[in-house]
């Protein structure tokens, strides 16, 4: 388990794979109405927020807190890693990347446009709105990376699942994007709600939750503002990760927006 971002960030939102629809794999029922009306509210607060006129020389700008969990195969002993970060990416994937860790600078190379598992923000903004065209191109990208001849143990559907999470935690999407995603990640197979979860900041809030293969992955939302607040996984059964309840990884969005130019920070935050 782990993350960091472009470079980095990409470990996370690329651990998803695929079995396509319709391969014989048990149909699992659909999202519950709670998630599904949680969420619709959720895409109208997220479309409501503010569009912008967002400049190609600018920067994205995400600031998280939390931790991840990796395990030794050899040892099977599991250790916690601090995943605080600030990233700074160019709108248009042409400049150079900045990534902040204990204080301390590091440049990427651009990244390009990149693929959704790592997009920049005019990828982003470039996707369908329509929930059904863009859970479509989500499924997709996962097959095309993840699918048939991978060693990944996803399915379609929780591929998906994650896929949507990791965007929204670890890149800036336009408001219709984002909204859309909402939408999207409505019509994904077993998404539930928990009336109760925390944040890697100690936040509390109501999430959106889905279980695959004994984890449960969430995502925590305010439950005044429907803020995205961040993202844990809990094991549900025992494992070689942990006992049941044990949280494995959990990661916290403190800060999110867009800037001028890297190492600055947005004039109003979270």
């Amino acid at each position: 388990m782990g993350f960091g971002g472009v470079e980095d960030i990409a470990r996370l939102t690329g651990v998803y794979a695929t079995a396509a629809p319709g391969s014989g794999v048990a149909a699992e029922p659909p999202a519950s109405p709670a998630a599904v009306q949680l969420l619709n509210r959720i895409a109208l607060t997220a479309a409501e927020q503010p569009s912008t006129n967002v400049r190609d020389s600018q920067y994205t700008y995400v600031k998280i807190s939390g931790f991840t969990t990796s395990l030794n195969g050899d040892t099977g002993a599991t250790e916690r890693g601090d995943e605080a970060m600030e990233q700074w990416t160019s709108v248009d994937g042409s400049g150079r990347t900045l990534q902040r860790q204990a204080g301390e600078d590091q440049w990427l190379d651009a990244p390009g446009a990149g693929p959704l598992n790592a997009p920049a923000y005019r990828l982003l903004a470039s996707l369908p709105t329509d929930p059904s065209a863009l859970l479509n191109e989500i499924y997709k990208e996962a097959d095309l990376n993840h699918g048939a001849g991978t060693d990944s143990t996803l399915g379609a559907d929780q591929a998906a699942f994650v896929a949507i999470g990791d965007i929204l935690r670890c890149f800036v999407a336009p408001p219709a994007t984002s909204a859309g995603l909402y939408r999207a990640a409505a019509r994904i197979p077993g998404v539930t709600t928990l009336p109760g979860a925390v944040d890697a900041a100690g936040r509390h809030g109501v999430a959106v939750a889905r279980t695959h293969d004994g984890e449960r992955q969430e995502w925590i939302f305010d439950k005044n503002s429907l803020r995205l607040l961040g993202t844990r996984t809990v094991l549900v059964k025992d494992s070689a990760w942990g006992k049941a309840g044990t949280t494995v990884e959990s990661v916290a969005i403190t800060d999110m927006g867009i800037v001028d130019q890297p190492g600055h920070t947005p004039k109003s935050g979270l």
